[in-house]
């Protein structure tokens, strides 16, 4: 052979393995899936494939350790039924909760086509009565929300609206078995979805139960404030609390749209005990309850613990279905471009979800700081670099990398699909801090009308409170200084300078208190940078103007409508 032939045949060779090692490179198979801590989180159990069954994984871990008699799910599904459950889905709720099918149906929405019809046919009744009917619009049952809208906030007696009143009395059964959760010191009450027998994505799973939550809330404010309206203020407490407790009813590890609706509940349950307290209904013996109440009251801090479970393996099992169901990517990251294109050839499994990983361990870890200014300090850093990896992801060297490299390809799919699936920490945070930062001047507000009760006034200053609750409750978390508090005849100011760090002078962030005092009239406008307030007295609200009514509806930020059912893929911080 000569020696030209054979260095053909060399060259060639090399080239044919150079361009073999490049296809194989770019289109060999991905290799298994490792299941270790690093990667797939969890261990077992497995599924059919052999891979980690994320759902039933979350249902052992929410069921662990939930006796019937201690479920507080129980009673509040007796008092909610159906809860938007279809037949079969009540079928298998049941079933796993051991309890027996409830045979009648529970509240019946304060929203509900009978309720409004009533209170409208009332209201057009009252208008017609008391003026000129010659120059009358008939009201509406959009009249009717906005007017059932008012009572839940708003002091209200029988008189102003007995249609709703009345409804009241009919739900008085379902009330009963709504404040049987306060015995109830657990709560499983897992989605239909994990119940079928089928691998559904995590993502798509619905919670019905949720809205049915919203609403059972929504009726304990309207009895709460019926209570205060006609000064029963030991009765309007009971309903609160079990308001307080609604807003812990949800399993354990929870899901982060279950956790938004909690702090929504337990935000609610927060007005409507300044209201209590700024009637001046409570004596001693009752301020007496409502202060060891709150001190045992847990915080609210579960974002991190459901960030750290339940989401990840939200994420996590939407990551494997993406390398292992056919089409899935499609339905994950679209096929619009370049980006999703990556996802169709082979990667590195394990470099995905090993990095996907990092990121949700980076979350738990920010979450998981106590001090305000040292978390909020992580959490933005976090943001920057999540913006830079966004801004830097169709970056032509990194998508090169990508094609090339199929470690690389894996890191880089990992950080597109966190993009999609991460939540938004700086919020899920804030929710956290602004229900605490509100339990905790609660507790002051309480104290302050203990000795208001005792002495006939308030104290000159938060010194004379020192050494009758915990000193930490007169320290603001975003200063390090006392709360802002001055006495101001016949009431006083509370303030924390809250999540901007900066001293706006009480002026609230949703616009109703300006420089320490009430606005005459409320506006529509936000102080996102506000302090966070409480002025007592607050002012006498009138829950309905003489008729003929003309209610800007857009004045009730409450939605009434039977909304579409929450799912998982649909949670997000900002729907607190």
């Amino acid at each position: 052979m000569k020696k030209t032939t054979l260095y053909l045949l060399i060259i060639g060779g090399v080239l044919l393995l150079t361009i073999f090692s490049l296809v194989w490179i770019i289109a060999g198979p991905s290799g298994p899936i490792i299941l270790s801590k690093q990667t797939t989180y969890l261990t077992g159990p497995l599924n059919a494939n052999g891979l980690i069954d994320y759902e039933r994984a979350i249902l052992e871990m929410q069921a662990a350790n939930v006796e019937p008699q201690e479920n507080a799910a129980i009673p509040y599904l007796q008092a909610m039924w159906p809860c938007e459950l279809t037949p079969e889905e009540q079928a298998w709720v049941c079933n796993a909760l051991q309890m027996s099918q409830p045979s009648q149906h529970g509240m019946v929405h304060s929203g509900s086509d009978a309720t409004l019809d009533a209170v409208t046919d009332w209201l057009n009744q009252q208008q017609a009565v008391n003026a000129d009917a010659q120059d009358l619009t008939p009201l509406t049952k959009t009249d009717a929300l906005v007017a059932v809208g008012l009572a839940y906030w708003t002091p209200w007696t029988r008189e102003q609206l007995p249609p709703l009143a009345d409804w009241l009395d009919q739900q008085a059964p379902h009330f009963a078995k709504l404040h049987e959760i306060n015995e109830r010191p657990k709560y499983f009450l897992p989605s239909p979805s994990f119940l079928n027998n089928q691998s559904d994505a995590i993502l798509n799973c619905l919670m019905q139960t949720i809205q049915a939550q919203r609403e059972a809330a929504r009726c304990l404010s309207v009895r709460a404030m019926l209570h205060v309206g006609e000064n029963r203020p030991r009765k309007a407490w009971e309903d609160m609390k079990t308001l307080f407790v609604l807003s812990r009813c949800h399993s354990r590890p929870g899901f982060l749209v279950e956790l938004l609706v909690s702090a929504a509940v337990r935000g609610m349950a927060c007005g409507e005990l300044q209201v209590l307290l700024s009637s001046g209904q409570c004596d001693a013996q009752l301020l007496g309850e409502i202060e060891q109440f709150l001190a045992q009251l847990q915080p609210f801090d579960e974002m991190a613990l459901a960030i750290g479970t339940t989401e990840r393996m939200m994420g996590l099992d939407a990551a494997v279905a993406l390398c292992t169901q056919e089409g899935a990517a499609n339905d994950l990251l679209g096929d619009a471009d370049q980006l999703s294109a990556l996802a169709h050839v082979p990667f590195d499994r394990n470099a995905m979800l090993v990095k996907l990983n990092e990121w949700y361990d980076r979350m738990v870890v920010i979450l998981e700081i106590k001090d305000l200014n040292e978390r909020q300090a992580a959490a933005d850093q976090l943001e920057i670099e999540i913006e830079t990896m966004a801004a830097g992801i169709k970056d032509p060297s990194n998508l090169a990398g990508a094609i090339f490299n199929q470690s690389s390809r894996g890191e880089w799919i990992a950080q597109f699909f966190g993009m999609l699936l991460l939540p938004a920490v700086t919020q899920a945070g804030q929710a956290e801090e602004r229900l605490n930062l509100q339990v905790q001047l609660l507790r002051v507000a309480v104290a302050l009308e203990l000795m208001k009760a005792e002495s006939g006034d308030y104290p000159a200053s938060l010194d004379a409170l020192a050494n009758r609750i915990d000193p930490l409750l007169l320290q603001d978390p975003y200063s390090g200084d006392r709360l802002h508090y001055e006495q101001r005849a016949p009431g006083y100011l509370l303030y924390s300078i809250f999540m901007d760090r900066k001293d706006d002078g009480g002026t609230s962030t949703n616009g109703d208190i300006e420089a320490g005092e009430w606005l005459p009239e409320p506006t529509a406008q936000t102080f996102e940078d506000g302090d966070m307030v409480i002025r007592f007295p607050q002012p006498q609200k009138k829950f309905l103007d003489p008729p003929p009514w003309e209610v800007a509806q857009d004045e009730i930020a409450i939605e009434l409508e039977v909304e579409e059912q929450p799912s998982l893929e649909t949670a997000s911080p900002s729907e607190e």
